[in-house]
């Protein structure tokens, strides 16, 4: 088994037949302020504060710190930790073994092809849909 020559990943890869991880998803910042400030808790005190104004009890509104204290404590935390796990995901970027021009070479996940023949090991992470073509058991039972 020779794998992929060096042309063959190159045409895969001009065709789009790369192994791209799907959208993790996170929020961006402005979902995270908008999930933030319009949560039940905040929307209440949002009316009551409206109502105060209204009534010109201004004086009551003495809860409005605290509310928007929190509000803010709770959008840079989300932010930090979204930035954090961006963050890991690069340092746990997976890397594999697979069969190039007829040598075994290490490839970043995203690097991978369709069509490349892969070399998994006890422990390895699977980082694609794949096809099992060879097997060999290490030891026997």
């Amino acid at each position: 088994m020779n794998g992929l020559t060096r042309e063959q990943v190159e045409e895969k890869i001009e065709q789009g037949l790369v192994n791209r991880a799907v959208d993790s998803g996170a929020k961006t910042n402005k979902q995270i302020i908008m999930d933030n400030l319009f949560t039940y808790f905040n929307v209440i005190f949002m009316i009551l504060s409206v109502l105060v104004c209204v009534a010109g009890s201004f004086r009551s509104l003495t809860f409005l710190p605290v509310v928007v204290g929190n509000t803010l404590i709770g959008i840079i935390q989300e932010i930090r930790a979204r930035n954090v796990l961006e963050k890991m995901n690069l340092l746990n970027a997976s890397h594999t073994t697979a069969i190039r021009d007829g040598k075994e070479v290490k490839v970043a996940s995203e690097e991978l092809v369709q069509g490349d023949l892969v070399i998994f090991r006890a422990g390895d992470q699977i980082p694609t849909d794949a096809v099992v073509i060879a097997f060999r058991r290490p030891y026997s039972c």
